[in-house]
């Protein structure tokens, strides 16, 4: 149960895609000691949006607690379950877009999924606009954007060229689709995006690298 734990859910899971965030805006977990380092030597003290003072890196922003994944109900452990096979069968429809040489990375990827089951298509459609980012659903699968289809009746082929239809569960039937990814690549963390090119200070970066990099500084830190 441990080995299935660290290998499938940890490793192959959760460490894949907690990469993508992890290098694009925070760097504390990836090099703690480098950051804690350069945390103690800023040239002012920082406060938290509560007003208290942060000594230390983990002070300066704590995570909002999700209260209904802390209580594990069964059907959310379910559902999570129907992702976890989700992604896999995208990433079959991702390795055969790979082998045509329509896509490199997954990142330069756009999934479309169409779920014939209302419940399960309601659930992606909400991950797609999920105010948490780690859990939409274009990190989940590492990939640049996913779309979810209402219906397969004005899909065209000569657009989305790699497609498939597979049993979630052995019951919950998703058809998967993948195209080029569209806008343009971000320099900083590769993903690709229509915001590109719209930040005259940053033209260069997709939205979520230019609200990191673009972080105000306390007016006493400028000397």
């Amino acid at each position: 149960i441990i080995q299935r734990f660290v290998i499938v859910y940890l490793s192959n899971f959760y460490l894949d895609v907690a990469k993508d965030r992890l290098y694009v805006g925070v760097i504390a977990p990836v090099l703690p000691h480098l950051a804690e380092d350069v945390w103690q030597h800023l040239p002012f003290q920082f406060t938290t949006e509560d007003g208290c003072l942060a000594n230390f890196v983990p002070e300066s922003k704590w995570p909002i607690l999700n209260e209904r994944h802390l209580a594990c109900p069964i059907e959310e452990v379910d559902f999570w379950e129907k992702i976890l096979e989700l992604r896999t069968e995208v990433n079959k429809v991702l390795k055969v877009a790979r082998g045509k040489k329509l896509i490199g990375s997954s990142l330069e990827a756009k999934v479309y999924l169409h779920a014939f089951d209302d419940g399960l298509a309601t659930r992606l459609v909400n991950m797609c606009a999920s105010e948490n980012d780690a859990d939409t659903l274009h990190r989940i699968f590492i990939t640049s954007q996913v779309e979810i289809l209402p219906s397969l009746e004005n899909v065209q082929d000569e657009d989305i060229l790699c497609t498939g239809e597979y049993l979630i569960q052995g019951k919950n039937k998703i058809w998967v689709g993948v195209s080029r990814a569209t806008g343009s690549k971000c320099e900083r963390c590769w993903n690709f995006s229509s915001q590109v090119s719209t930040f005259d200070d940053h033209p260069s970066l997709c939205g979520r690298c230019y609200d990191v990099v673009s972080q105000p500084i306390p007016t006493m830190a400028v000397v």
